[in-house]
């Protein structure tokens, strides 16, 4: 029997957040030969699941003696596309919306799983889990958080349809039920090692069941039971939050409130934060984080694992239902070209998942993807030929603004493609219509940000297991693969099966990769112990303060 206990922890500075997630930048141990598979040395191999054991940070903040009071302004460039908590899979929703709500579990700045909405949680049998919840934890309409809402919320966010970004996530859960007003039985369909990861991933929030809207539509306030309430909106233009008084943490949040302002132009961002109008900006490129260094004094940056940018196919019709087509394609890309134009070489090369723990995915083993990546336009030719395109071929290959890397890098790919005789056509969408075609296939290939995730497998099973809609890939080998490691409890063996899948899609055309972004922020000196938004969705702003 596993248990977990909650508690109050605080999170860290944003200087030891850059020291933490900078690390994603060192070279990974180089992997051995293809067969058997890589992996790290004896030294470097994880000792352990990527889900650790929860734990729990009695230590103070990591700064001086917080102050309370004041308000933080917050600015981002795009506005929500709905308010519906558990639809929020943007980083723009879940900067706004996540500011109100909480989840059952979390993670600490160490990536464990620690309690969040859970007093603990323990493991009864191989197949079986309780989560027992705080007692008078509020909404903030006055109603008492109790186990019915827990259940409503995960029904909704186990709907597939409604819900299709959250497959991957509960598909292996085989019922919920309450166990009284202050505890929740799930049950998984096998043993599965990857069970806290559902109640501590991205947006996997609880929502009152009385009072939640299910259409998502705007209201002039959403009901979480988060550390700050919505107090008005102007869409497109702001936010306004105020600090949440019945907050079930004691003493938190530190700061009254907080002002998120929507600013579209970067250069009315950088203007906007030199001037201390704002105190904080995100999604910044090198040559502007640059620029900032010298403009301001003690400026607080923050760099955390960006997500896999990269070609990705409609593999289920014409042109890339053709592997050697899509291989064609994928063997035309110069990576390192790529991460010197858009990124100005701080990406670097990845697979299809990323962000995940030390070894536990081929982002790790940059020597082996030299290898898998290796240029070579004899062979791409060669493909051609033989998928009956001796001439080439062309494609339409789909973008949004949304995503102004992949935009970039789609530039960067046609030019690369011409000289190997395939004709990129490139067709930039506003974000609801690029969602909308990719997420109906209307597509041959997209070009887009597929965001990092801590548990290993979630990202690859969403996106290429044929099981979910989404999928770019349908294929037995590959589903065969991804099932099987859901149901390896060794640590070091999961990992090897989680390896062998992502070399498949690599290797079979599924996914042309470009690299692996990191996102880049600023914040001013006087914002004290706001970490940065981290790959798992946790927006920790409840322990921030304001020294001024």
């Amino acid at each position: 029997m596993t248990r977990g206990a909650g508690g109050i922890f605080f999170s860290i500075s944003l200087l030891t957040v850059v020291a933490l997630f900078g690390a994603a930048c060192a070279p990974a141990t180089a992997p051995g030969a293809a067969s058997p598979p890589p992996g790290p040395t004896a030294a470097t191999a994880p000792a352990a699941s990527p889900i650790s054991k929860p734990s729990v940070s009695t230590a103070s903040p990591a700064e001086d003696k917080p102050k309370s009071g004041g308000k933080a302004v917050l600015a981002q460039h795009v506005d929500l596309l709905n308010a519906d908590p558990l639809l929020c899979a943007a980083t723009s929703c879940v900067l706004v919306v996540g500011f109100s709500f909480n989840k059952l579990l979390m993670r600490d700045k160490d990536n464990n799983v620690v309690a969040d909405l859970a007093e603990s949680w323990e493991q009864t049998d191989p197949v079986t889990y309780v989560v027992r919840l705080r007692r008078g934890v509020k909404f903030h309409d006055g109603q008492e958080l109790k186990a019915e809402d827990v259940l409503h919320s995960v029904e909704l966010l186990r709907d597939r349809t409604a819900h299709p970004t959250f497959y991957g996530v509960w598909h292996k859960f085989a019922s919920v039920r309450a166990l009284g007003d202050y505890a929740v039985e799930f049950k998984t369909i096998e043993p599965d090692p990857t069970f806290p990861n559902a109640l501590s991933h991205f947006a996997q929030y609880i929502v009152p069941k009385k009072s939640y809207a299910k259409s998502g539509a705007f209201t002039q306030q959403w009901v979480g039971t988060g550390p700050f309430k919505l107090a008005g909106f102007t869409r497109n233009v702001s936010y306004r939050l105020i600090r949440n008084p019945t907050y079930f943490e004691k003493g938190i949040p530190y700061i009254d409130g907080i002002d998120v302002l929507v600013i579209p132009d970067l250069a009315s961002r950088i203007a906007a934060f030199r001037t201390r109008r704002v105190d904080f900006v995100g999604e910044l490129r090198t040559a502007d984080l640059l620029s900032l260094r010298r403009a301001v004094a003690d400026l607080r940056e923050l760099k955390t694992p960006g997500g896999a940018i990269g070609m990705y196919f409609n593999d289920r019709q014409p042109p890339f239902n053709s592997m050697k087509l899509r291989q064609a394609v994928v063997g035309g890309l110069q990576r390192q070209e790529l991460i010197d134009i858009v990124t100005q070489g701080t990406g670097t090369l990845s697979g299809p998942s990323s962000g995940v723990p030390r070894g536990w995915a081929l982002v790790w083993f940059p020597e082996e993807l030299k290898k898998l990546y290796a240029y070579d336009a004899d062979r791409v030719k060669r493909l051609l030929s033989e998928a009956g395109y001796p001439d080439g071929f062309s494609f339409a290959l789909k973008a949004t603004p949304r995503q102004p890397s992949a935009v970039a890098a789609m530039e960067v790919v046609q030019q690369q493609l011409a000289k190997v005789r395939i004709q990129v056509k490139p067709e930039v969408l506003d974000f609801t219509t690029f969602i909308a075609q990719r997420d109906s296939r209307q597509f041959a290939a997209v070009s887009h940000i597929v965001s990092p995730e801590i548990e290993p497998a979630e990202r690859l099973y969403v996106n290429f297991h044929s099981k979910n809609d989404r999928s770019y890939a349908a294929d037995p080998e590959i589903d065969a693969a991804l099932d099987e490691q859901y149901r390896i409890l060794d640590p070091e063996k999961r990992r090897q099966k989680l390896l062998e899948a992502e070399r498949m899609i690599i290797e079979r055309g599924y996914a042309g990769v470009y690299f692996q972004q990191f996102d880049f922020a600023v914040a001013q000196p006087y914002l004290k112990n706001y970490t940065s938004p981290s790959i798992s969705g946790q927006y920790l702003m409840r322990y921030a303060w304001l020294d001024k």
